[in-house]
């Protein structure tokens, strides 16, 4: 699994993306690594890409990890699109929007223009090449 993200201060904006199999510990890896870079603002608005990721998790994986960011003083606060495009991905993400909406607007697109209108913004998709990666 590798995952990558970009902050874009000006914009008040994150990208982030999941690339192969994904676990609910590389979800919580990049939260971590997002939360300790000097750019972030848990206010920022957010998309999640899970367009390259299979993820390898279970409805109570899934609960645990809501129940990570629900009481993590570090989680965003702002609003976040999910950009997935596989059934497998968007049923696990259906619940996790479902039950992050007592903290987050949070919702699903299959397009990045769609997640963009979501948030009122232009942006080009950044290459995951040029973002902050790790293995």
């Amino acid at each position: 699994m590798r995952f990558w993200y970009q902050i874009f201060p000006e914009q008040h904006f994150i990208v982030a993306g999941y690339v192969g199999r994904t676990t609910v510990a590389d979800i919580k890896a990049l939260a971590g690594h997002i939360w300790a870079d000097p750019e972030y603002n848990q206010n920022f608005n957010g998309i999640l890409d899970y367009t390259e990721a299979t993820l390898d998790a279970s409805p109570k994986a899934i609960d645990e990890l809501c129940q990570y960011f629900l009481y993590s003083s570090e989680a965003s606060l702002g609003r976040a699109a999910l950009l997935v495009t596989r059934p497998l991905e968007t049923a696990l993400n259906s619940l996790f929007v479902r039950r992050m909406q007592q903290r987050n607007a949070l919702q699903m697109f299959c397009t990045w223009e769609a997640a963009c209108r979501f948030h009122g913004i232009e942006l080009d998709r950044p290459d995951a090449q040029q973002a902050v990666r790790f293995a």
